[in-house]
């Protein structure tokens, strides 16, 4: 995605509320991995929490599968420094509240102008599956 698309996009969510008019690539990807697997998934749920600072902040999580386990589908802009400390803070906040949280880089999901990514899937799917059994888990990142 260009610099000057991403602006645009971030200007429309300010606009809007932090609300998302439409799912990206790669949420799109994660959501047909769940119904190919079929993993019962929830979209459209939004999730208020206080944050260390006491304000209020809501949070979409890109599926929600159970009542307690939120996965997303991070790009590229969640490998720069400060997504990476905002996405931290707001794990522990939702770990605090009893949810759990999987991560899974979009990489793995989707690839502009390099080919096919599916051949990942069964392994994505293999990870959501290990995430939602293994209960001691509470937050987690799949590798690339």
């Amino acid at each position: 995605m260009t610099r000057r698309k991403k602006n645009l996009v971030g200007a429309m969510i300010r606009k809007r509320g932090a609300t998302k008019l439409i799912d990206t690539k790669p949420e799109l990807a994660l959501q047909e991995i769940c119904k190919k697997e079929l993993i019962e998934f929830e979209l459209g749920f939004i999730q208020s929490y206080f944050g260390d600072d006491g304000k209020s902040y809501e949070f979409k999580p890109d599926v929600r599968i159970s009542s307690n386990i939120l996965i997303e589908a991070d790009g590229e802009y969640h490998d720069t420094a400060i997504q990476k400390r905002k996405t931290a803070w707001r794990d522990r906040s939702l770990i605090q509240m009893g949810y759990r949280v999987l991560h899974i880089p979009a990489s793995l999901l989707v690839a502009e102008g390099v080919g096919d990514r599916k051949a990942y899937w069964p392994y994505v799917a293999m990870e959501i599956k290990r995430f939602i059994e293994e209960s001691d888990l509470k937050s987690w990142t799949v590798i690339a």
